[in-house]
């Protein structure tokens, strides 16, 4: 899981309430584990704005959404009204050019069943990686689930609708 756009929102806001966001994000984890009754999963803070939640299979798409649900529901008070009236911040570059930066998101990458499919921890590493920036390429909070399998190996991943679409307007 990686907050998009956490630069932009540490830059404007300062470490104090980028240090909000990060601790939101670690309660949304564990609330979604507890709320869910996944008693045997795991959540870990990779550093930074990454995370990493190791849950049996069986559950895992469904805490991913509630995940994506429960942040994006807590955004709007990490942020100054006026910005997230508006919904997004308005930055100046190196250069000195304003800019506008959606507010921040959630990209969570999901490999479901990951047992004995990678030879190594970083071939699962890499394909987490790989599913993260193609996720951060969509707008709003998803979830991107990795769909590869030998008889296919062509089709990388699906968007997990993170939210109803009644509340996605």
């Amino acid at each position: 899981l990686d907050i998009d756009r956490f630069k932009s929102f540490n830059d404007t806001y300062g470490y104090a309430r980028g240090d909000r966001a990060i601790t939101l994000l670690s309660r949304v984890l564990c609330d979604a584990v507890r709320a869910l009754g996944v008693a045997d999963a795991f959540v870990g803070h990779v550093g930074g704005d990454d995370f990493i939640v190791i849950a049996p299979s069986a559950r895992a798409e469904e805490l991913a959404c509630r995940i994506v649900r429960d942040f994006d529901a807590g955004v709007p008070v990490l942020h100054d009204a006026e910005d997230a009236s508006r919904g997004f911040l308005e930055i100046r570059t190196r250069s000195g050019t304003a800019e506008c930066v959606p507010l921040i998101t959630l990209t969570v990458a999901l490999i479901v069943d990951a047992h004995g499919r990678f030879a190594h921890p970083a071939a699962l590493s890499d394909t987490l990686a790989e599913l993260k920036r193609f996720g951060k390429t969509m707008t709003g909070s998803v979830v991107v689930k990795e769909r590869r399998s030998p008889a296919d190996p062509h089709e990388l991943v699906t968007t997990v609708p993170a939210r109803d679409e009644e509340q996605a307007h």
